[in-house]
């Protein structure tokens, strides 16, 4: 399973739709073996699941350019105080 090649922190929410690779109890047991949160659309709902995980993307997206930002802002102060020592 990629849970230990790429490592995700516990809690992660795992989307997914109802087929039978995804609600085995292997599978579910894996899941709750490596601390993923799941979470699973109502039969007939995938475009549902989807809208949620754009959204989701976009909420990634935000926090992300704001880090960027962040460490953009601190490699300025820092060059700016190496320029005026």
């Amino acid at each position: 399973m990629a849970v230990a090649h790429r490592q995700p922190p516990r809690g992660t929410i795992h989307l997914s739709d109802q087929g039978t690779q995804y609600t085995s109890k292997a599978y579910q047991h894996q899941l709750q073996e490596a601390g993923l949160t799941v979470s699973m659309s109502r039969k007939g709902m995938t475009f549902k699941r989807a809208q949620l995980s754009v959204r989701d993307i976009e909420v990634v997206r935000e926090v992300l350019l704001e880090g960027i930002e962040l460490f953009a802002q601190k490699i300025r102060t820092a060059k700016t105080a190496r320029s005026q020592a």
